[in-house]
């Protein structure tokens, strides 16, 4: 049986070669009527083009050959005759239709040879054309557009492939009427044109109308302009989407003012607001290239000279090319190239202080170097054992830096930063003595703060955008004296009140404490040991002073144990030594946070993060409990410890290189810097602290829970910051780092977490992955990788909460708009999950339902809007029941579903079935009654009927109220819209005789007539050849009563168009056989196929002349035998 088979299917293919056997293997040469092909010239989609010579006048023309195979039998015929129609268009813009012919294997049409070719063999050789030299080319090419509008031929396929171009420069239009048809015929359901210059709604399967010629030539321009057409660098499946989705196609850089203007009226989104090419041609851009038109026809007639080139010279050619640059330059005021600087971010504070920070230590041990080079070493090392060196040489260098920037910025100075000003001078001079009294009496003026780092490290510090330092010190310690005299005021004024008596005079200590009326002598926090006025304390003999200052010295007490323990803190020091002093800070900072402060005044941080240095886990886990300890609710110390270079050191232990144990503590700290203030958040971030939260993400969820949390918190505290920097940003910095996918797993162990509160947490985590979903096109892609997507369907069916769900599904749409991610979306199961959620809702009768309609809906559409295979894959996902019910609802969600079942008709044969289960061909006929709807409900009809007529026509048939329906759709439809419903309805009425002879009877005829006087051409014509279809198909009484000859007549003298007036033509003919005789013709048998009516009858209509006339009278007294033998011999010819 197998051999056997197998020498069936053998025989088969043998078969199939001698079939292609029968095409010719080289067409060069062939004799075609009085045409002679040769060398081949071009190759389009349909077929090869070839330079043909006419053997009995020796002209050249062009011949375009078809394959008989790409062309269906019962569109053959209106195809010749579209051919004969279009040989009566005359316009120099446009190519010239000569005839057809036609073998047993090709349809062969003559065409005008144009010698120089078409643009796009000049932007081959060329790359590029300029401004001028486009405006001119497309100027010609609005006069032949102008010209096929006006007779109602639309061309649906302009590009620089189909303007040709003269020797001397004339530009015509080919290429149009047939290859359209062809196209039409070819798939019905693809889009007509080519992709890159494509206008949305052709993409989008709507019946086109001219003004899908205007957008192609907006994609022109720019083909001309730059070499290529729009979106020319992406797959043309991913250049339909573009089209569709974007606003307007980029344009060019360069262009003048006027020719932006003239392609974004090129390029208005909606076919019914874009301008037509008449009043296009008026546009400024195309003004300017007329005048420039005219001034060379002009010098072609004074030179009259036959060589004399259409084109510009190479002179004027380079002072148009000028001219219009200076136009360009001088109308454009776009400099929003200037608008790139704009995006350099704020500098952190960290930047900052990190600058002073890391000389800061050696610059404070630098005497006076920068005030007097002539000092000598020994002079300096006295120097600095009497005097406190740090607030001189932090206040001078802060004046030298302000001296070396250029900033603009003023500086207002009180008198004590005057005497400073003067002081730096007498330093200079040089003794010790002055020196000592000179910082002595500006100490006496100067604020309680003694650290100059810290008040350069304070949040106060602004850093302009521009990359300048505001560093006006002097300012600064101004303000933080006058707010030390207030407080001082403040506190004599309560005391006065309280006792009555005089004021008191008493010395205090300086942060967050008030003092009792000392301006003159504050405390030095800064010196070796703390000094106490212990002589003004006996003189007082008010205990509540006796009492304030034993607390002082408790305080001061305490904060001397606190220090000698960090000075015992050295890594030579033995391991139970330093677990030992770790746990007494621990106990001290917890028990007494106000000695936290001493660490900044002693420099204890430092030592602190020294012994980080280690790798002894015990020790490492120790410190770091320390450092935990003094961060915690010490907003300064955070921010001191930050600054000093803590986040990077302790950051590294949060990796899964360590303990757990150390990992905890590493988290803490993270955690603090992230949620105590903007400034350690902006260090965090600023260390590259974004990777290490991704990291201790993917800890174990059982194990290190408290982890987990901490770091979901961190992250949202990151997209919270109030900052310069965009959200995008951060985004970008995230996916880099992966954190989707451990972000989705983390959602996975909430999900089944039971503890209370994980709703919360997992609302949280939502909004994250929100976040991402309205990020830039790097972030869409990542999100949307193979590994996230499934992990992200696998838990959509399982949400619960309305709210999160709806947040999820958002997420989905959000990057469902972009073309790079939808393949991966509906490779990983994105329209089977949607679908299975609609069901679950939908069953479960969700308060929600409409919301989740809305946001499903819009993902499916932009999934399935140009892709025919994702369409089926929805049909058979089941969302057809889905989309009919939803426009039977009329919910919110009908403005996704109509687009989407009206797609699904056109996508594939499989989907047709899938619609036919759930009545498909009815439901279309009740979407016939909602307004913008009908041209697209109507088109998928006709599609089907096409497809499979025996399923379409006896619906239609078969019920009075749908041939009423399309009646009633043709009378209701305004003159506005009506070019659009003819295109499917002229479908229709030519694939079925039966419902050809019921639009008859039910009164279509008088309303063809009513509508006979559009303005437009092209909706005449497809109300004519409407009506010819009638005419040949339906009762003749009742289009006599409508249609007299005269009628006919007088239609056919006012009709400006050609190819209506030969339309009306055949009408006339079909009717009335001859002139003389106004009896009806005879109606035809039915049987006769429409084929055979139209070749053998109407072609021979068209030509028909007095030359024709005699020739039939000669063939009529031959003998039938004669006859036979003379078709032979002609078919041989051939």
């Amino acid at each position: 049986m197998s051999k056997k088979h197998h020498k069936k299917k053998h025989h088969k293919k043998k078969k199939k070669k001698k079939k292609k056997n029968l095409l010719p293997e080289k067409e060069e040469g062939m004799i075609i009527g009085q045409y002679q092909l040769g060398e081949a010239i071009g190759e389009g989609g349909f077929g090869k083009v070839y330079k043909a010579i006419n053997l009995e006048s020796g002209e050249f023309v062009a011949v375009k050959s078809i394959p008989l195979s790409r062309i269906p039998k019962s569109e053959l015929s209106s195809t010749v005759i579209e051919i004969d129609l279009l040989k009566k268009l005359d316009n120099p813009y446009i190519v010239k239709y000569l005839g057809s012919a036609k073998t047993k294997t090709h349809l062969y049409i003559i065409l005008e040879f144009i010698e120089s070719g078409s643009l796009q063999k000049v932007l081959k050789k060329f790359k590029k054309l300029t401004e001028t030299l486009v405006a001119k080319y497309i100027f010609q090419t609005l006069k032949g557009l102008v010209y096929l509008h006006e007779q109602g031929v639309i061309h649906r396929d302009i590009k620089g492939a189909n303007l040709l171009s003269t020797k001397e420069g004339y530009i015509k239009l080919t290429d149009f009427g047939v290859s359209t048809t062809l196209g039409k015929i070819d798939n019905d359901s693809a889009a007509l044109g080519t992709p890159y210059w494509m206008a949305p709604e052709v993409v989008e399967l709507q019946p086109s109308a001219t003004s899908c010629d205007i957008w192609s030539v907006g994609c022109t321009v720019i083909e001309l302009l730059t070499g290529k057409p729009p979106y020319f660098d992406l797959a043309p499946v991913q250049a339909l989407y573009k089209i569709v989705q974007d606003d307007c196609p980029p344009i060019p850089e360069g262009v003048s003012p006027n020719c932006r203007s003239f392609l974004l009226e090129c390029f208005q989104k909606d076919p019914n607001l874009r301008i037509g090419a008449r009043r296009l041609i008026k546009h400024a851009w195309m003004k300017k290239a007329e005048k420039d038109w005219k001034k060379i026809k002009e010098k072609e007639k004074e030179n009259e000279s036959d060589e004399e080139d259409f084109n510009f010279s190479e002179e004027d050619e380079i002072k148009n090319q000028k001219d219009q640059e200076l136009d360009s330059f001088d109308n454009s005021d776009d400099f929003g190239d200037m608008d790139g600087f704009g995006d350099i971010g704020k500098l952190k504070p960290l930047k900052l202080n990190n600058q002073f920070g890391k000389s800061i230590r050696d610059d404070l041990m630098g005497g006076f170097d920068e005030l007097d080079d002539d000092d000598d070493e020994a002079n300096l090392t006295k120097l600095k054992g009497e005097i406190n060196l740090k607030k001189v040489d932090g206040k001078d260098r802060l004046d030298l830096w302000k001296e070396k920037s250029n900033s603009d910025e003023s500086s207002d100075y009180d008198s004590d930063d005057k005497d400073f000003e003067q002081n730096k001078k007498s330093l200079k001079s040089g003794t010790r003595n002055n020196q000592k009294e000179i910082i002595k009496k500006y100490e006496e003026k100067d604020s309680e703060e003694s650290d100059w780092g810290e008040m350069i490290g304070s949040d106060d510090d602004k850093i302009d955008t521009k990359g300048g330092i505001n560093t006006d010190f002097a300012q600064k310690l101004k303000n933080k004296i006058k707010e030390q005299k207030h407080q001082t005021k403040t506190v004599k004024r309560e005391k006065d009140k309280g006792k009555g008596k005089g004021k008191g005079k008493g010395k205090g200590k300086g942060k967050g404490k008030k003092n009792t009326d000392s301006t003159d002598s504050d405390f030095n926090s800064d010196s070796e040991d703390i000094n106490f006025d212990l002589e003004s304390s006996e003189k007082e003999n008010d205990k509540e002073h006796t009492g304030k200052n034993e607390e002082r010295e408790r305080h001061q007490r305490q904060g001397r144990t606190v220090i000698s323990l960090i000075e015992s803190l050295k890594p030579s020091s033995t391991e139970q030594n330093i677990l030992r002093v770790c746990d007494n800070l621990c106990v001290i900072f917890q028990h007494l946070p106000r000695t936290k402060d001493f660490l900044i005044q002693y420099h204890g941080v430092i030592p602190i993060l020294e012994m980080l240095e280690g790798d002894n886990p015990l020790i490492l886990h120790s410190i770091l409990r320390v450092v935990n300890q003094i961060m915690d609710n010490n907003e300064n110390i955070q921010e001191n410890l930050c600054l000093v270079g803590g986040v990077p050191l302790i950051m590294k232990f949060a990796s899964k290189n360590y303990s757990n144990e150390i990992r905890e503590q590493a988290s803490q700290f993270i955690h603090q810097a992230c949620m105590s203030s903007s400034l350690t958040l902006q260090m965090f971030i600023a260390c590259r602290g974004l990777p290490v939260l991704v990291d201790l993400l993917k800890v174990n969820y059982k194990n290190h829970k408290p982890i987990v949390l901490r770091t979901i918190q961190n992250i949202n505290a990151v997209f919270r910051l109030q900052s310069q920097t965009p959200k995008n940003d951060f985004c970008r910095l995230f996916v880099k780092a992966g954190l989707l996918s451990p972000l989705l797993d983390v959602y996975q162990r909430v999900m089944d977490d039971t503890e209370e509160g994980m709703s919360k947490v997992l609302l949280n985590l939502s909004k994250l992955l929100f976040t991402f979903s309205q990020a830039d096109t790097i972030v869409k892609i990542h999100f949307s990788e193979s590994k996230v997507l499934k992990k992200l369907f696998k838990l959509l069916p399982k949400i619960e909460d309305s709210e999160i769900l709806s947040l999820m599904l958002k997420s989905i749409k959000n990057i469902s708009f972009l073309l790079e991610t939808q393949e991966n979306l509906v490779n990983n199961g994105a329209i089977r999950v949607l679908i299975i959620i609609l069901n679950e809702q939908k069953a479960a009768k969700s308060k929600r339902l409409t919301d989740f309609q809305n946001q499903i809906l819009s993902t499916m559409f932009n999934l399935c809007k140009v892709n025919s295979k994702r369409q089926e894959e929805s049909a058979k996902a089941g969302i057809i029941p889905h989309l009919q019910q939803i426009i039977y609802d009329e919910t919110s969600a009908k403005h996704f579903a109509f687009p989407i079942i009206c797609l699904l008709a056109k996508s594939s044969r499989e989907t047709r079935k899938e619609l036919a289960k759930y009545d498909g061909v009815n439901f279309y006929m009740y979407v016939l009654k909602f307004g913008y709807w009908r041209i697209h409900a109507l088109d998928a009809i006709a599609t089907w009927l096409k497809d499979s007529k025996s399923v379409v026509e006896p619906i239609l048939l078969n019920q009075k109220k749908y041939i009423l329906t399309l009646v009633k759709l043709l009378t209701e439809t305004s003159t506005y819209l009506l070019g659009n419903i003819l295109k499917p309805f002229l479908t229709i009425v030519g694939l079925s005789i039966e419902l050809n002879k019921k639009l008859t009877k039910y009164g279509i005829i008088p309303v063809i007539k009513s509508h006979l006087n559009h303005k437009n051409a092209d909706v005449r014509i497809d109300l004519l050849k409407i009506l010819f279809s009638l005419v040949k198909h339906g009762d003749q009484k009742i289009i006599l009563k409508e249609f007299s000859y005269e009628n006919l007549k007088r239609l056919k003298e006012r009709e400006k168009s050609v190819i209506a007036q030969n339309m009306l033509g055949l009408i006339q003919d079909l009717i009335y056989p001859s002139k003389g005789n106004q009896k009806p013709l005879k109606k035809k048998s039915s049987r006769k196929n429409i084929e055979e009516i139209d070749i053998d009858s109407f072609q021979k209509k068209i030509k028909r002349n007095s030359d024709e006339k005699e020739k039939k009278k000669g063939h009529k007294k031959k003998k039938h035998g004669h006859t036979r033998r003379s078709s032979k011999l002609h078919k041989k010819k051939h």
